[in-house]
């Protein structure tokens, strides 16, 4: 037997647990289901009556099983599927033993975010990309992401129960892939928020909903998903598409573009126009192209085009002249971007910063308001700030839209880029004289790095939004100690506007990183930044391992892209919403480490909280302490954590294991995310022997095997 040396980890006081683990991981709960779904016909009427025929010949899932397999439900939920030609049929039961205060909640509006709901995962083809449908018991869409095309939904309250039926469309359900497996992958949950209580037909475990991998097998699905595929992509194209392969040009010498069109008659002598204009209107460029099999590729020069925007206009005209069709688009010409005088790089998932690895803890500064009468007032207090944030760790910060006080206030209105909340703060600044440059100027003084979000675009894409946007990164881009760019946070559902997002981001300053956060889909939005990350808010209402199921659907996702790097966002805070309280130090240090343990390359925490607020409620008073001492920890460990060869990442029984290798050395980060101290634990790695460790309640130890032990 192998003794590894404990070389980080202290005892809490707790319940002791013998644990001994022999060989291989050990997993809690069932298996992924494989399932056959019967072909039906569909039920008259979409409106959660489940007495047609139909549902009694549907496939049932049986009771749901609790998320969390260590509690039992009170509450029971089954489910049925079935399908015909078209379409995907869906239905649930949730059963209740209150019923007066489900009609207490629906009759005061109240059931969105404090009722019952219930929640469709469906993976068509298995592809890795999901659809997520929520459904309340008034019968409200919560969210539909992932769909192209409307669903249908109904539900009916019972005393006793309330019922859920969907009939959702194949050619509804958006398809990101062009290969699909003949079988589907579908999880139903129910979130029974009343009685705090999480169920899912698939054995979850305590990884969430979200947990694609655990989401069962589905066969007996007809859908000619290859040709829906096809219907999509022609339809998004539009009957008269227009696409720039830029809209935003510096160095480059001509404007390259393409048209696709649909028509359904002769084009002998067609031709099509191609005219672009400046802002004021004079016409700059004008070309003719003949179209071939309904496509054009165009392009025209731009050498010594002023900077500014354009207006390019492509026109359809018949053999007389006459136009049959036309599209606009815009393109902006800027400055070319200065050489960065910093070298940032993501390998292998990591980011490295003039060639050494960096490990980014990053935070935003939501609870500091910035208010000050002067700037010299404003100067001390950001000293104040930034100096903690650095003492305890911090390397980046995030901006909010009153860092940008020198912007305009009617434009940032007409934007909505400013609210209510920030108003006072941004005026302050402004009248003071404070710029973003000072800002940047003041982290830098304490080594904090600044990742920037443009704060138009944010909530209105109008094109004066976008000329807002274009202006606003071309004149930030060269501030000393900006980082990156901050694309968007928990914008889930819209894939298209984030890549627009980065692809913009990108094409002004073609040196910095762009970085996302989403909830959950991360799948759907893989291709819009180069850092991806995901928020679990576990505490008070989920397990911890949450934070381990999010890493492994980063880590999933971002297989075959050592280009782009994985953050997990961590919670720091509590008293909003249903997060009734802030992580204790022990949670803290829990979910650091399962993030790490699952493949995280960088963290934020959300969010730094002032010494005031630090009561218990909005955040731990010991919250900033265990950062600091976490902060050395990661510093220590992460070179060989993230950039080693896993050799092991999962569970051990009741522990969370990583176990690498890297430059000869043998690393074993082992996390116990229960309530209770771990005694004795037996941890066998092929290849690293058998370990024992001792690792208190809600807390970590790394442990490096030596020749000594």
């Amino acid at each position: 037997m192998t003794t590894g040396k404990a070389l980080y980890g202290k005892p809490h006081a707790g319940k002791t647990i013998l644990l001994a683990i022999a060989c291989g991981a050990i997993f809690v709960g069932s298996a992924v289901e494989t399932v056959s779904i019967p072909s039906l016909h569909a039920p008259g009427l979409i409106d959660g009556d489940l007495s047609d025929a139909s549902w009694g010949k549907a496939f049932a899932t049986g009771a749901f099983k609790s998320a969390d397999p260590h509690e039992a439900l009170t509450e029971s939920t089954e489910g049925w599927i079935f399908c015909d030609s078209e379409n995907l049929y869906v239905a649930a039961k949730m059963r209740f033993a209150d019923y007066a205060a489900h009609e207490k909640l629906l009759s005061a509006n109240e059931e969105r975010y404090t009722g019952d709901s219930v929640e469709v995962f469906i993976d068509p083809g298995d592809t890795g990309s999901y659809a997520q449908l929520g459904v309340t018991e008034a019968g409200t869409i919560m969210f539909s992401t992932g769909f192209c095309a409307p669903v249908s939904v109904g539900v009916q309250m019972h005393n006793g129960d309330w019922c859920m039926e969907a009939k959702i469309p194949f050619s509804a359900i958006k398809l990101s892939s062009d290969s699909f497996q003949p079988v589907w992958r579908m999880n139903l949950a129910r979130n029974n928020r009343q009685k705090k209580e999480l169920s899912s037909w698939s054995a979850l475990d305590g990884r969430g909903f979200h947990d694609l991998g655990s989401f069962n097998y589905v066969k007996g699905i007809k859908a000619d998903l290859v040709a829906i595929r096809k219907e999509q992509t022609f339809a998004s194209r539009g009957e008269f598409e227009v696409e720039l392969a830029r809209r935003v040009y510096m160095t480059q010498k001509e404007v390259c573009g393409a048209l696709d069109f649909v028509y359904g008659e002769s084009m002998k002598g067609f031709r099509v126009i191609v005219t672009a204009k400046d802002a004021s209107g004079k016409t700059v460029s004008e070309k003719s192209f003949s179209p071939v099999a309904f496509h054009v590729d165009f392009a025209f020069p731009i050498n010594g085009f002023p900077d500014g925007r354009y207006d390019v206009d492509v026109a359809l005209l018949d053999a007389s002249g006459k136009t049959v069709k036309n599209a606009s688009r815009t393109f902006w010409k800027v400055p070319p971007m200065p050489p960065n005088p910093v070298k940032l790089e993501i390998r292998d998932h990591c980011l490295y910063r003039d060639g050494k690895f960096v490990f980014p803890i990053v935070t935003t500064l939501c609870g500091w308001k910035g208010t000050c009468a002067n700037k010299a007032e404003y100067v001390a207090k950001a000293d104040a700030v930034f100096a903690e944030l650095a003492d305890c760790g911090f390397n980046f910060v995030t901006t909010q839209p009153r860092d940008f006080p020198e912007e305009d206030e009617i434009a940032m209105d007409r934007c909505q880029a400013i609210k209510p909340w920030d108003r006072k703060p941004y005026r302050d600044c402004k009248a003071a004289g404070v710029t973003f440059a000072d800002y940047c100027a003041i982290a830098a003084r304490h080594g904090v790095g600044v990742i920037a979000r443009c704060p138009y675009l944010q909530y209105c894409t109008t094109p004066y939004a976008t000329d807002r946007f274009v202006d606003h990164v071309r004149r930030i881009r060269t501030t000393p100690n900006l980082i990156g760019w901050h694309v968007s946070d928990e914008q889930d559902g819209r894939p298209e506007y984030n890549m627009m997002l980065n692809r913009l981001y990108h094409e002004i300053d073609p040196s910095r990183f762009t970085w996302i956060n989403v909830i959950n889909a991360v799948a759907q939005n893989i291709d819009t930044a180069d850092i991806i990350s995901t928020d679990p808010y576990p505490i008070p209402n989920s397990r911890l391992s949450m934070v381990a199921s999010h890493g492994d659907r980063l880590v999933r996702n971002t297989e075959g892209r050592p280009g782009q790097a994985r953050w997990l966002y961590l919670q720091t805070h509590g008293n909003h919403g249903n997060l009734t309280r802030p992580p204790t130090p022990g949670e803290l240090r829990t979910m650091t480490m399962l993030a790490v343990n699952h493949g995280a390359t960088g963290l934020a925490y959300f969010m730094w909280t002032p010494p005031e607020k630090r009561d218990g409620k909005n955040q731990h008073q010991e919250a900033m302490a265990t950062l600091k001492e976490l902060a050395s920890v990661l510093r220590k460990w992460t070179p060989m954590l993230c950039r080693g060869k896993v050799v092991f990442r999962g569970r051990k029984g009741l522990l969370d294991v990583l176990a690498v290798e890297y430059k000869g050395r043998k690393i074993v980060s082992v996390v116990n995310d229960s309530d209770g101290d771990i005694a004795a634990a037996e941890i066998d790695v092929a290849g690293f022997g058998r370990i024992t460790a001792d690792v208190p309640r809600y807390d970590f130890k790394i442990i490096e095997l030596t020749k000594e032990n």
